[in-house]
């Protein structure tokens, strides 16, 4: 039987739930890139000079592990980056910095699938040339979410393992580090300077930063879709999104907060008619 502790946990998923979801403006099919015999999208960016639209990818067997689709969501090519991740490795996170260039976050792994080393790489548009790269094994383990800040012209590597969103230079060097509830991928509104976090349940947190190594909550978005990156458009301000299966690109002012969203009167009556079910909590007297 449901527990008093259960039944008001349903309840209040189910007002999470049954707040609006933000609806997308434009969305694009890339399941033809999975057909290709393609595991997880890891990495997603926004080209800042042409608007396209850069994918990175597991790929165990050699396969290509670089995407790249127009602003329209067709393919313009696909490439291996010449970095070398061995045969179990990948490219998961990625950033493109203030030109036609983008930072990835590799890790490679020996024939035995350990991993034996994480490096920030520095790329061409076209993922044909490294033209840098940076030991990351100090940092942003797992490399699970990048960010590149136009104003201090650094990078922010979020972990999801340890929790935490660390800013590098584009060198290497760590600059700061903030504690974080969970995040797969971070992406900063150009608007604010905001930083917007994926979390595990697939909400989006809003938070500011903070000096003195804090972050605050602004807000939360449902866009349930299960994004695993997400990257702004630095010219619209449009927040875009991946999951393995759709890109959803997403105007501003369709980012509507749960909280600001009103529920649906007979799900507040559905809620109370469950809380009313939860035995009051009988206190034991003291004197």
């Amino acid at each position: 039987m449901p527990t008093a502790a259960n039944r008001l946990k349903a309840a209040c998923v189910l007002l999470t739930l049954q707040a609006s979801l933000c609806s997308a403006s434009e969305t694009f099919d890339i399941t033809f890139i999975s057909d290709q015999g393609t595991s997880n999208l890891l990495g997603f960016a926004l080209n800042p000079t042409n608007g396209n639209m850069v994918l990175t990818s597991l790929s165990y067997g050699g396969q290509d592990n670089v995407w790249e689709l127009s602003p329209t969501g067709a393919l313009l090519r696909s490439m291996r980056a010449p970095f070398d991740t061995g045969p179990g490795g990948n490219l998961g996170s990625i950033a493109f910095g203030a030109g036609n260039s983008f930072y990835a976050y590799a890790t490679k792994f020996d024939d035995n699938y350990s991993q034996i080393e994480r490096s920030v790489i520095h790329l061409d548009a076209g993922a044909t040339t490294v033209i840098s790269s940076f030991d990351a094994s100090n940092y942003g383990a797992g490399g699970d979410g990048m960010a590149y800040d136009t104003v201090t012209d650094t990078l922010l590597i979020s972990s999801f393992s340890r929790k935490e969103v660390d800013e590098v230079s584009l060198t290497g060097e760590l600059v700061h580090s903030w504690k974080l509830s969970s995040s797969y991928d971070v992406a900063l509104d150009p608007s604010t300077g905001n930083l917007f976090a994926v979390r595990e349940d697939g909400l989006i947190d809003e938070y500011t930063r903070g000096t003195n190594g804090t972050m605050t909550l602004q807000a939360t978005y449902n866009v349930d879709h299960g994004f695993l990156s997400i990257d702004f458009d630095r010219t619209t301000g449009r927040l875009f999104g991946q999951n393995n299966s759709v890109i959803m690109a997403f105007d501003r002012d369709e980012l509507v907060p749960i909280s600001s969203v009103p529920v649906p009167p007979n799900t507040w009556l559905w809620a109370a008619g469950l809380l009313a079910l939860v035995p009051a909590t009988r206190h034991r007297r003291t004197g």
